[in-house]
Order: structure tokens, then C-alpha cells, then sequence
């Protein structure tokens, strides 16, 4: 138990970072995170698809006007992966919560964000309805509300939900969120330093 199965390392002469990996369908695993080009001015989100024993076979860069990363990933049923992250034109200012649809060789296929003032992607889900989850944080003025998306297979939103503690002026954002034998959804949240988890139904 606990023996080292394998070790990979790659990237470019960039600085790259991973920010998630998840298990795909096919038994493989599906990395996400950001990689810093131009001497760390130009922030972009990247995704890489391995097999089961870490070699890579597909590894792709998306390359917008702004600077994105992804925080989370995660292998639809259609073959597809979406990635949510974070997403502004000039680095740490007016950032979105961004989420982006490709195929299963990792072709762009199409991307969301959403914004009321600053908003921020954590973690996402596929539904057995097709639907999206998407958890985060949005700020208005100077307070931060834990942020819950339902979207359609497209992007488009459905419902959102805000949380905040009852009487909280604390920080508050949604990191994690996972099935429940229910139907509904727990997600592990993070109040200024303080961890919660709160279970919502959809």
C-alpha cells in the first residue's frame, strides 16, 4: 500500500504549474493548471491527458487575450473535459470565473465566463442530467459570497446561489463540491481561515 506507481515531469521552458489532476473515463488522468510565458507576464491555462501510467497524449495551451488559469477539471461523459479557473485581460484585475469546453483530443469547443463584479472558479462537476456545477466566489464591494452555478451542457446559466454565514462578515468561497447519495451536493467551504460544509440540494 502506498508504493510509487510512477513519477512524470514535463513542461516547456516556461514556468508551469498544476493546479489539478483528475482520474478520466478511459482510466488515464487529466491535468490542469497555468503556465507562465513571456517571463511570467502572460498567464495561460493548459490541460494535458495522460494514459494510466503518466504518458502524455495530448497537451494543449489556450491562448487568449487574457490571462487564465484552471483550478479543476473534470472528464464529461461525452468525452470531453471542462476546466474552471479564473480569467482576466490584465493580471489581478477585474477577474472572472471562466469555464472551458473541449473534445477528447482537446480542441477548443467553448468557453463561458460569468461576472457580476469579481468572481472566482474553484470547482466543477457534470450531473447525471448533462448539467454543469460550478462553485466558487463572487465579491460585491468588499465582501465575498461562496458562489453555486447550474449550467446547461452549453455554458448557459440556469440558477446561481450565493452563501454567506448568517451575521459572517468574513470572506466566504466554495472549494470543493461533491455527489451525495441523495441527489443533492456537499461542498467544503472556506469562511476567511475557518472550513465549513454545507449540503445543497439541485
Amino acid at each position: 500500500m502506498g508504493n510509487q506507481m510512477f513519477a512524470k515531469t514535463g513542461g516547456g521552458s516556461d514556468q508551469d504549474e498544476v493546479l489539478c489532476i483528475k482520474a478520466t473515463n478511459t482510466g488515464g488522468f487529466i491535468i490542469g493548471g497555468q503556465t507562465h510565458q513571456q517571463n511570467g507576464v502572460n498567464l495561460k491555462g493548459f490541460l494535458i491527458n495522460t494514459d494510466g501510467s503518466g504518458n502524455v497524449l495530448w497537451s494543449k495551451t489556450y491562448d487568449t487575450p487574457a490571462n487564465e488559469l484552471f483550478y479543476s477539471v473534470y472528464a464529461l461523459s461525452d468525452g470531453g473535459f471542462a476546466a474552471i479557473g479564473i480569467s482576466s485581460v490584465t493580471s489581478g484585475v477585474n477577474e472572472k470565473m471562466i469555464v472551458v469546453k473541449v473534445n477528447a483530443s482537446g480542441a477548443f469547443v467553448w468557453s463561458k465566463s460569468y461576472q457580476d463584479a469579481v468572481t472566482y472558479g474553484f470547482d466543477i462537476y457534470e450531473t447525471p442530467n448533462h448539467r454543469l456545477l460550478l462553485a466558487g466566489t463572487t465579491k460585491h464591494t468588499t465582501a465575498y459570497s461562496g458562489l453555486l452555478i447550474n449550467a446547461d451542457s452549453t455554458g448557459t446559466i440556469l440558477w446561481r446561489k450565493e452563501y454567506t454565514p448568517s451575521g459572517s462578515t468574513f470572506a466566504t468561497r466554495f472549494n470543493t463540491l461533491r455527489p451525495t447519495s441523495d441527489g443533492g451536493f456537499i461542498l467544503e467551504v472556506l469562511i476567511s481561515r475557518v472550513q465549513e460544509v454545507v449540503n445543497v440540494m439541485c
